[in-house]
């Protein structure tokens, strides 16, 4: 399965593969609603996810840097994925 990104109630949800093969289209889309939209904040939904690699996660660190260079507040939540959500609070600690 590839990645499918869907816009429901001002969240994105991800469902399937954030993954080597999946960031460009995932970063392209994501470039433009931090750049060109008017959107505050950017909350994405994880719960869908069957897998993440560590090129998607490097995707995912790249997106909340681009939203807070652009002013915007950004929040991923859902289940699962304990080393992602670990991981991120450590790099806003530092």
């Amino acid at each position: 399965m590839s990645l499918q990104i869907s816009k429901n109630n001002g969240v994105f949800h991800l469902t399937g593969k954030l993954n080597t093969s999946t960031i460009r289209p995932f970063n392209s889309h994501f470039k433009h609603i931090i750049e060109q939209s008017d959107i505050a904040t950017v909350l994405v939904n994880i719960d869908c996810l069957n897998q993440i690699d560590m090129d998607g996660f490097d995707a995912l660190k790249t997106l909340k840097a681009s939203a807070l260079r652009n002013e915007k507040r950004f929040y991923i939540y859902g289940d699962g994925f304990s080393e992602l959500y670990n991981s991120f609070q450590q790099t806003d600690v530092a």
